[in-house]
């Protein structure tokens, strides 16, 4: 449903550019949910918003493929780029409250989706879609307004936009991150059952891995505009073998264990002052010369199964270097 090979985003400030995402490559098969996860400026939303063509202004492709069911989106003209988005690919946003016009009623919204891109249905043929959509998701008043909904609600909302006209690839930006735990499970519910409903691909953007470990097939995890560990969930998160990777995992607070939760030292690099080398060198334990004078490529490690999955790293593993 979504195959994306070594994209290339740059920002540009005044005349000089910089990459956002540098060389980003993964794949979504039918059925399948692949989550995209590290922190804030890793790049994942920017990856979201490159396959939906909706970079902000000073953003850019410049290299790469994007592939929605076949169908080529970077350089595509106008025409291509409105069917693919809405109708090929649905995006439910992280702000239902930002994504919601305030003054129109939900199921008036969810109708235009629809009537953009199937024109044969009229305004009732449409509103009467938008109104099974909506109590699909469990809502059953198409009539009020996004105001007079709960968080959680809007995000329902959201989902019955996105997949209205049953999208082949749904984009989830971190839909579940404003919402309390309760909301937060039935949402991915509600994700799950349409994917299962339509045989749909599942590009789930998130920093949870809560929510990874109980949803996602594989994950990729990024860190600085490039992949540094992609693999199946049970191999990523229980053996993860880049640096980067086991800090986020320590990162998480477990109820099985006393210690406490240790954050990763330092913080992400600023795009227009990017380290040479290794982008994680100055947060890692293990690093040495090689990481400062050569980029790591990714590749599959050394002795590992052949479905174990990748990571770029000079000196992976599992266990932290003493």
């Amino acid at each position: 449903m979504l195959e994306v090979r070594d994209l290339r985003v740059g920002l540009r400030r005044g005349d000089a550019e910089v990459p956002v995402l540098d060389g980003v490559s993964l794949s979504v098969a039918a059925g399948e949910c692949v989550a995209v996860v590290g922190e804030s400026g890793a790049g994942k939303t920017v990856l979201a918003l490159a396959v939906m063509a909706l970079l902000p202004p000073g953003m850019r492709v410049t290299g790469g493929s994007i592939r929605v069911a076949g169908t080529e989106v970077v350089g595509a003209p106008d025409a291509v780029v409105r069917v693919v988005r809405g109708g090929t690919v649905g995006m439910v946003f992280q702000d239902p409250q930002a994504s919601l016009h305030p003054a129109f009623r939900i199921g008036a919204q969810v109708a235009e989706a629809i009537r953009a891109h199937r024109p044969g249905f009229g305004r009732a043929r449409a509103q009467a879609e938008a109104a099974a959509r909506l109590r699909r998701v469990g809502l059953d008043d198409p009539r009020v307004y996004p105001h007079q909904l709960s968080g959680g609600m809007r995000q329902r909302v959201m989902l019955a936009m996105a997949t209205a006209n049953d999208p082949v690839l749904c984009i989830a930006d971190e839909a579940t991150s404003a919402l309390d735990v309760t909301v937060q499970a039935q949402v991915l519910d509600l994700l799950a059952a349409a994917r299962t409903g339509t045989g749909a691909g599942l590009l789930l953007v998130t920093h949870d891995l809560g929510v990874v470990a109980a949803t996602a097939d594989r994950v990729v995890v990024c860190y600085a505009g490039r992949v540094v560990e992609t693999g199946p969930v049970a191999t990523v998160l229980g053996a993860p073998q880049h640096p980067y990777t086991r800090g986020l995992a320590a990162a998480v607070p477990r109820l099985d264990l006393v210690a406490p939760v240790a954050p990763i030292p330092g913080q992400p690099p600023n795009p227009w002052d990017r380290p040479s080398g290794c982008a994680f060198r100055t947060r890692c334990d293990r690093a040495d010369a090689r990481c400062t004078a050569e980029v790591p490529v990714l590749g599959a490690v050394v002795g590992a199964p052949p479905d174990a999955g990748a990571v770029a790293c000079h000196h992976p593993g599992p266990e932290v270097a003493p």
